[in-house]
């Protein structure tokens, strides 16, 4: 009552079954790792927008706790950016462009530009935009009640 094995074949798999396996194996991780490389420098400018909308937040809630203005101060020649008072100097990604516009003023290049947010929460308004290869990612920041927005794709 027992389940009969055949003896006179070899069970197994054959090497063709194993390569052709294999070869499917990485065929899909070839197809799956060029996806990831495509989606990589928008998530990456997804997350350093985040970061900076972050920062512009942090920078407008302490200057309304404290009474006092705060700035972040953006050096676009370093492609680095500081909240005041902190001691963390924050760096972007090497192959980032970094530019602002603070009132009709474009800063870009070897300029050094800032933020300034008020004890009321209005600031001195700025639009700063984030360019890595083609995608784009524009933060605005409301001179009026200091609202900060991230805009673009």
């Amino acid at each position: 009552m027992g389940i009969k094995y055949s003896t006179d074949r070899a069970s197994g798999f054959t090497i063709i079954e194993l390569i052709v396996v294999l070869l499917i194996v990485l065929l899909g991780m070839t197809v799956v790792g060029a996806n990831f490389s495509k989606v990589s420098p928008a998530l990456q400018l997804k997350t350093v927008g985040g970061e900076v909308v972050s920062a512009l937040r942090f920078a407008r809630t302490q200057a309304v706790s404290t009474q006092q203005a705060v700035s972040v101060r953006f050096n676009l020649y370093e492609n680095t950016y500081q909240v005041q008072g902190q001691q963390q100097t924050l760096k972007l990604p090497e192959d980032l462009t970094l530019s602002l516009v603070i009132l009709t003023k474009n800063y870009a290049g070897n300029e050094i530009a800032s933020i300034i947010f008020y004890k009321d929460g209005s600031s001195s308004g700025a639009q700063v935009l984030l360019e890595l290869d083609n995608h784009k990612k524009q933060i605005e920041v409301n001179w009026l009640t200091g609202k900060i927005t991230r805009l673009g794709s």
